[in-house]
C-alpha cells in the first residue's frame, strides 16, 4: 500500500539515505565487489524514477487545470470541462506517499475552477454543488498546493 503523511517522509529520507549508501560503496573499495551492489543498484533507481513519475504527473495535472482555467476565462466551455476533468483524474492519481499532503489541495483548487465553469453554464449548478462536495476546499495548514506547476517543497524548501 502506498505511504501517507508522515510515512511518504521516512520513505523518502529512506530512498536518499540508500542512495547516498550506495555511491559511497561504489566509490570506496571495501571489499564488495559491484556484481553485489547492481542489484541495489536497480532497486534504488526503480523507487527513485517512480517517485519521480508520480511528481510529473502532478504537475502535468496541475498545469492542465491551469489552461483549463484559461480557456474557461477565453469562452471556450466545452475544451474547458474536458481538460478539467483530466486534471482531476491526473491529481487523484497523485493522492499518496510524499504528494498526499500536496496533491489535495492542487485538486480542490482544479475542482473549484471547475465548479465555477459549471455554474456559469446553463442548468448545470447541480452538478457545480456536486464537484464542490467531492473537492471540498482544503483547509491552510500544513498542505501546500503545487505552485507554478513546481511541487511547493521544492520551492519552500
Amino acid at each position: 500500500a502506498p505511504a501517507d503523511g508522515d510515512d511518504a517522509e521516512a520513505v523518502d529520507a529512506g530512498l536518499s539515505r540508500a542512495l547516498a549508501l550506495l555511491e559511497a560503496a561504489e566509490a570506496h573499495d571495501w571489499g564488495v565487489d559491484d556484481a553485489g551492489l547492481e542489484p541495489c543498484a536497480r532497486i534504488l533507481r526503480r523507487a527513485e524514477a517512480q517517485t519521480y513519475a508520480l511528481e510529473a504527473k502532478a504537475v502535468l495535472g496541475a498545469a492542465i487545470g491551469a489552461t483549463a482555467a484559461s480557456l474557461h476565462r477565453s469562452g471556450q466551455a466545452v475544451s474547458a470541462e474536458g481538460l478539467f476533468r483530466t486534471a482531476l483524474d491526473k491529481l487523484g492519481e497523485c493522492r499518496h506517499g510524499h504528494l498526499a499532503k500536496v496533491a489535495p489541495v492542487s485538486q480542490s483548487v482544479v475542482a473549484q475552477d471547475y465548479a465555477a465553469l459549471l455554474e456559469d453554464w446553463e442548468n448545470r449548478a447541480r452538478d457545480a454543488a456536486g464537484v464542490r462536495k467531492q473537492y471540498p476546499l482544503c483547509p491552510p495548514g500544513n498542505h501546500a498546493p503545487l505552485l507554478l506547476g513546481v511541487p511547493a517543497w521544492h520551492v519552500l524548501g
